[in-house]
């Protein structure tokens, strides 16, 4: 799941909790101008060291930037 928010959810909040039950693993990657990028999903096997192996593939094919970002991402579940 992938979701935008203008502000970050009070970690103790109802909805917060929903998330951490429901998901494995979430993320969030705070932009420049207050948004925040949540990420989650079921599996607890997040492959992270061959990550950027795998972004940098897909920028050249992209012609994108992407690490960035994903040293960006801060992790919310452990």
């Amino acid at each position: 799941m992938v979701s935008n928010y203008h502000r970050l959810p009070d970690p103790n909040s109802p909805f917060f909790e929903c998330l951490i039950d429901y998901f494995s693993t979430l993320m969030v990657c705070s932009g420049e101008y207050g948004n925040h990028i949540f990420f989650a999903c079921k599996s607890p096997n997040v492959d992270y060291e061959r990550a950027p192996l795998k972004l940098k593939q897909m920028e050249k094919i992209l012609n994108e930037t992407f690490m960035p970002l994903f040293k960006r991402l801060e992790h919310l579940t452990a």
